[in-house]
């Protein structure tokens, strides 16, 4: 799969690495200011650059054996993403979901009680 997680041109990976880490990163847009997302896996995993094939805005994915892990920002400024970024957040969450994976990130849902009830 080709690889859509091209990095902003006034900020290097060299600017950013972490010795004993592997960097794997999404910027936003060069239109828009600000966001994107940076996952740092250690070296000694091995990890792997993966790309899904659904376009979604800001999410960044490696894989460690059978282990996907991805880092996703969902915005909530139709703006930026479109009115279609909760859908396509979804058929990414769906195309990787026959694998074990791990998706962390910040996924601005602030209706959410995260209190639990017993």
């Amino acid at each position: 799969m080709a690889s859509l997680n091209l990095g902003h041109p006034d900020i290097f990976d060299s600017e950013l690495l972490l010795e004993g880490y592997q960097l794997f990163r999404c910027d936003r847009s060069l239109s828009s200011k600000g966001g994107g997302v940076l996952l740092y896996v250690n070296s000694e995993l091995n990890p792997v650059e993966f790309s899904t094939k659904t376009m979604y805005g800001e999410h960044v994915w490696c894989q460690v054996d059978d282990l996907l892990i991805g880092v996703c920002y969902r915005s909530t400024n139709n703006d930026i993403v479109g009115r279609e970024n909760e859908l396509d957040l979804r058929k990414v969450i769906n195309e990787v979901s026959n694998s074990h994976f791990l998706l962390i990130g910040d996924f601005n849902y602030p209706d959410i009680d995260w209190i639990p009830t017993l």
